[in-house]
């Protein structure tokens, strides 16, 4: 009698232990149900100021918020910025960071759910702006003056007087200011300076001299 006890008390504790172990995968496995939330999509980036970048994407369906990144390709200035409203093409989102001035940058923006899913979406780039050079204008005679041009990048600059050409394709940075005299007739004369490219945008530098 204890031997068939015995056996029968062996035998469900065997069969609790089939069960418990042959449920306890489909219990933990949602691999099925689980839904990956989607990276958003349709990035576009602009350099819009000196200092700013516009980045517009598609918003994703059960996104709660979304992370900005932003890298400089090849350098050091890496930041990121969390972002909870919906921002579309039409809706733009704008980081205003000191970014380096004519310095390429990788743009990335990450989905995020309210259960911590998250997705993150290819990069695109964009080269950042160009400031104004600093043309300081110095008068020599009634009818001559020179002029003197700073840039904090370097790169090559257009200089104009009175909308002619003066110099074409003139490089210009920080330890090469553009030094030259111009002769004219007196008055009133302007002289305007801009990236020779038009990739990245470049603001205008404009100063303008009385002769008299």
């Amino acid at each position: 009698m204890k031997i068939k006890t015995g056996f029968f008390l062996f035998g469900l504790m065997f069969v609790g232990a089939a069960f418990f172990f042959g449920c306890s995968p489909d219990a933990y496995d949602d691999s099925e149900s689980y839904e990956r939330l989607e990276a958003p999509k349709g990035i576009r980036v602009k350099a819009e100021s000196p200092r700013t970048i516009c980045v517009s994407f598609a918003p994703v369906d059960g996104a709660s918020s979304y992370i900005i990144y932003w890298g400089e390709v090849g350098g050091s200035d890496d930041g990121k910025e969390t972002v909870y409203t919906s921002y579309t093409l039409a809706n733009p989102y704008r980081i205003r960071h000191s970014f380096k001035p004519g310095t390429e940058y990788c743009i990335q923006v990450q989905s995020v759910a309210s259960d911590g899913r998250a997705n993150i979406s290819d990069g695109d780039y964009v080269t950042t702006w160009i400031p104004a050079p600093s043309i300081y204008l110095t008068k020599i005679t009634s009818k001559s003056f020179a002029i003197h041009i700073e840039s904090e990048v370097m790169t090559r600059f257009d200089v104009k007087v009175d909308d002619t050409i003066f110099k074409l394709n003139v490089w210009i940075g920080p330890d090469y200011p553009f030094a030259e005299t111009y002769t004219t007739t007196a008055g009133y004369h302007t002289v305007t300076a801009q990236a020779s490219s038009t990739t990245p945008h470049a603001e205008l530098g404009s100063q303008t001299i009385n002769l008299k």
